[in-house]
């Protein structure tokens, strides 16, 4: 039995079960939101598809004004609806749907999932039929090997062997809502697939990340390592189209999404050519929520003035250790080039498995070098770092973004977004669907960008310098469609 807290239990504000004559031996939880309070067409298809495959469905809705209408339209489908107050992610909302089933453990397999794909893209019985093939007891549609081997948490799936485990019982007991989505992927996401290997379950995934870089390393240039590439971003297209993939992730093609990939601008002509999913289900869900705010790019440029400031302070510095190197310290290094006398992070081990060309060393190393001063590069995280190095006694010489700590934060999040895009055109123009380039316009990070492109030692970035754009501040790609020879200027949205 999986017990809910005061408050989660508090938090459920509708319950109610749906009687069905057939007796299922599959479980299916899906997790949803949506800001209009809707149970859109997407996801109505999405619960239809795993209903034919005779799953019992829970949906768990937190979006807490969905009225009866919009549940009248999969209540056929479903074991039970739950709505519930917004609070703890996907994990929590998986963890209410059990509390409500006593007898999870008499399914042979349960799904937990959310709506933030577009799904299945294919008929399911190939991957399901493979999968059993493989006779795995824990397994997802992708994975990935950023920060250590994990399985993304958007489609988990446990089969019986898991699904009585004191394991699963004892994780979703203990499930509590963390706030702090960065630290829900860390403790719930990531570390579960370690935990769940380090008791000797058998862990695989639908897409193997593995298999499409494989599949690429030998046929295009310039490839980063395997750690750097999450499939469902970078691979989107050839998992679709030669690796099957049932799903395509609908943060990729919004352009107010952090994790917006320019390449998607083919995704119409790629599934009318290998499935026959209704890209209209797409296409009506992007018009509805793909909004922008014009105010968002006055915070984005306040902060690219404060990072030339930051950048101009450092002019004298000789010896700069860079803290923290995720997108945003590899650009500082990029930019900084030779007077970067180290690299520290907290993350050294897995940073260094990215890292084609230079060491990460454990931040406890800084007492132990000479340096002129410390660039702090985790941007909305610097207080926590500055606490860490006076603890250790390093007061002085201290140096990172200026601003509001939430403008930092999205700073960050925005321009690891753009630096993706830039990788992302790095692939896309290999691939020879698009051609991708970018207009030069009086925006610095056009230097920047051209900077990081170089030291990651990719293919050349081209830049336009004509157009309608050379006197702007923005950024803006030219992006070919080489199936329906169609161009069109794409402006990054910083969100």
């Amino acid at each position: 039995m999986i017990s809910l807290t005061a408050k989660e239990e508090r938090d459920i504000k509708f319950c109610k079960e749906y009687t069905h004559k057939h007796n299922f031996k599959q479980l299916c939880l899906i997790s949803h939101f949506s800001q209009h309070n809707k149970i859109d067409d997407y996801v109505v298809y999405m619960i239809q598809e795993l209903y034919k495959q005779k799953f019992d469905i829970v949906l768990v809705s937190t979006s807490k004004n969905l009225n009866s209408i919009e549940i009248h339209k999969v209540s056929k489908y479903l074991k039970l609806m739950i709505v519930k107050n917004n609070a703890g992610y996907d994990f929590v909302s998986w963890k209410t749907a059990l509390s409500r089933i006593p007898n999870y453990n008499n399914y042979e397999q349960i799904i937990h999932m959310n709506d933030s794909v577009f799904f299945p893209l294919y008929p399911l019985n190939k991957m399901f039929n493979q999968m059993k093939k493989e006779k795995i007891d824990f397994w997802g549609l992708g994975d990935s090997y950023n920060a250590g081997y994990y399985i993304q948490s958007f489609f988990w799936v446990f089969n019986k062997k898991m699904v009585t485990s004191s394991l699963y019982k004892t994780f979703w007991n203990d499930c509590i809502d963390l706030k702090d989505k960065g630290l829900i992927i860390k403790n719930y996401e990531r570390a579960f697939t370690s935990l769940v290997l380090k008791q000797n379950y058998k862990v695989s995934s639908y897409i193997k990340t593995q298999n499409i870089y494989n599949d690429i390393k030998d046929r295009y240039k310039n490839i980063l390592p395997l750690e750097e590439y999450t499939s469902f971003y970078s691979f989107w297209d050839l998992s679709i189209s030669k690796f099957k993939s049932v799903y395509l992730k609908k943060s990729l093609l919004l352009e107010n999404n952090l994790t917006y990939n320019i390449g998607t601008s083919i995704y119409k002509d790629l599934l009318m050519s290998y499935t026959k999913y209704d890209s209209s289900l797409i296409s009506s869900y992007i018009k509805e929520n793909d909004v922008k705010k014009s105010d968002s790019y006055h915070d984005f440029n306040k902060c690219i003035e404060s990072l030339e400031m930051l950048i101009l302070s450092l002019r004298e510095k000789k010896r700069i250790v860079i803290y923290a190197y995720s997108y945003i310290g590899i650009l500082l290094h990029s930019i900084l080039k030779h007077r970067v006398t180290a690299i520290v992070d907290t993350n050294y081990e897995s940073s260094n498995k990215k890292s084609q060309s230079y060491t990460i060393q454990n931040p406890n190393i800084i007492n132990d070098i000479e340096y002129d001063c410390i660039l702090v590069c985790a941007f909305g995280r610097e207080n926590d770092v500055i606490k860490s190095l006076n603890a250790s006694g390093i007061e002085k010489n201290i140096y990172t973004l200026t601003g509001n700590q939430s403008n930092r934060r999205k700073f960050s999040g925005n321009m690891t977004k753009l630096l993706r895009c830039i990788e992302g055109i790095d692939l896309e123009n290999q691939k020879n669907n698009l051609s991708i380039s970018v207009y030069k316009t009086n925006n610095i990070l056009c230097k920047y960008l051209s900077d990081y492109n170089n030291f990651k030692g990719l293919n050349s970035l081209e830049f336009l310098g004509i157009g309608e754009y050379h006197i702007s501040k923005r950024i803006v790609f030219q992006v070919t469609n080489k199936i329906t020879n169609e161009v069109k200027d794409i402006e990054f949205y910083p969100t």
